[in-house]
């Protein structure tokens, strides 16, 4: 059986790094244990930029965020990204491109439909 295909905005994957206990948190360590989760370059260098912000220091040493991220790295499948679709917030087209071959889409800040 194939694994299902997960994509994780990057606010959530920040969240569940930054917050063991978190709703973010369950949901990354469950794609991990139930599925392959799927990322753009586009997205990958979004979330190598969030995890080099200084203004998490106080919950997560740069150095401990980045051992979280590369330790990610290396699992995740990096997926080159079809045409942007025609959606009203451009940033997050980089993760609705992915809809077709995902199951699961996890978001902090976007609201699906009209």
């Amino acid at each position: 059986m194939s694994k299902i295909r997960v994509v994780l905005d990057s606010n959530v994957i920040l969240s569940a790094a930054l917050f063991k206990k978190s709703a973010p948190r369950q949901a990354l360590d469950k794609a991990l244990a139930t599925g392959q989760i799927l990322i753009s370059p586009p997205s990958l260098a979004e979330l190598e930029d969030i995890f080099n912000r200084s203004k998490f220091d106080k919950y997560l040493s740069k150095s401990a965020r980045a051992e979280f991220l590369n330790d990610l790295i290396e699992i995740l499948l990096i997926f080159i990204l079809s045409p942007f679709l025609n959606i009203s917030d451009r940033c997050q087209n980089i993760f609705y491109t992915f809809f077709p071959t995902s199951k699961w889409h996890v978001t902090h800040n976007c609201r699906l439909g009209s």
